[in-house]
């Protein structure tokens, strides 16, 4: 339900990293299955916390296979 919810406001327009619908959304959602505001809203944080973690590592992950950022003379020689 709350991964619906979430789906569903993220089409509204908001700020970068959904900071603010998430929150709200899920301050809505979750007490009807018995949490408290509080409980919600620590949730969702730790929830966003998590998601930027596995993303960040990831992202380092394909940096390193890749043999790190491009540097600025491979951008401008046009060499892959």
């Amino acid at each position: 339900m709350l991964l619906a919810a979430l789906g569903l406001a993220s089409a509204a327009p908001s700020t970068p990293g959904y900071v603010g619908i998430y929150q709200f959304v899920a301050v809505t959602v979750l007490p009807a299955f018995d949490f408290s505001r509080s409980e919600a809203l620590a949730y969702i944080l730790t929830f966003q916390a998590i998601s930027l973690v596995i993303v960040l590592v990831w992202g380092f992950v394909g940096l390193w296979q890749l043999g790190g950022p491009p540097r600025s003379d491979d951008l401008v020689l046009g060499n892959p």
